[in-house]
């Protein structure tokens, strides 16, 4: 049962989150988080993952061009490398390239 503070008594922190309906753990208040907040957490955790994923696509790819020029493939090669792994990704990986270099 809840106290009712009389109006002559101040009320104390308890009694505050009591009334707020907050619950105490470890004597902090567990926040809720807003539905903005949680959607805006789940689209972080969405594009890190596109991140994450875009990186290692590039670095399969840097290590297939490291192998393809140890291996000294001809042109021909290196244009069906091209049409395999499509503009974008080689586009992505030149980028990258260029610029880890001017670091």
């Amino acid at each position: 049962m809840k106290k009712v503070p009389s109006l002559d008594t101040p009320m104390t922190i308890e009694d505050q989150m009591d009334n707020a309906g907050c619950s105490r753990v470890k004597d902090k208040p567990m926040k809720i988080m807003s539905p903005i907040k949680a959607k805006l957490r789940y689209n972080i955790k969405l594009l890190q993952q596109k991140l994450r994923r875009r990186d290692r696509k590039i670095t399969d790819l840097k290590s297939l061009l490291d192998v393809a020029i140890k291996k000294d493939m001809s042109s021909d090669s290196a244009s069906k490398m091209q049409e395999t792994f499509g503009r974008m990704s080689l586009e992505i990986l030149t980028n990258t390239l260029n610029n880890q270099e001017r670091k």
